[in-house]
């Protein structure tokens, strides 16, 4: 697409799987087009390492993700994880809700059917507990 349009300048990829999709995507794209992830930056820190050129996290979270994406640039790569962990935003109720319906969804992939797995971790586990279940969901010890 990008090769027979040349006013494309970036692609949104999100969703189960972003980041290895990104990678597949970026070695077939030209220098000129970038990658930005979504979902909430749920995938934020794996989205880094593959080398987006940001995130469209949605309403409310821009200025968390700012932080986190100066201390990446700056070469503070340990900082972003405890910008993100630290960020009150990410230990609304509002938040877990988004996050545990979103997953749902993409897990689900049409099943009607909800499993133990699709409960949010409660909030002291906070942002880097979900991103390392890497489902934003559940572990033994939650819900």
């Amino acid at each position: 697409m990008a090769q027979r349009a040349s006013n494309i300048r970036y692609f949104k990829i999100e969703g189960p799987g972003a980041p290895a999709r990104m990678r597949q995507l970026k070695a077939l794209l030209p220098d000129s087009v970038r990658l930005f992830g979504g979902v909430g930056g749920i995938t934020f820190i794996d989205e880094l390492e593959v080398g987006v050129a940001g995130v469209i996290p949605g309403v409310g979270f821009n200025e968390v993700f700012k932080q986190a994406w100066l201390a990446w640039q700056t070469g503070e790569r340990a900082r972003v994880r405890d910008i993100l962990d630290s960020a009150p935003e990410f230990d609304s109720s509002r938040l877990w809700q988004r996050t545990r319906v979103l997953v749902a969804c993409a897990e689900t992939s049409g099943k009607t059917r909800r499993s133990r797995r699709m409960q949010p971790c409660a909030p002291p586990h906070g942002f880097a507990h979900r991103r390392r279940n890497r489902r934003g969901l559940s572990c033994s010890g939650c819900a």
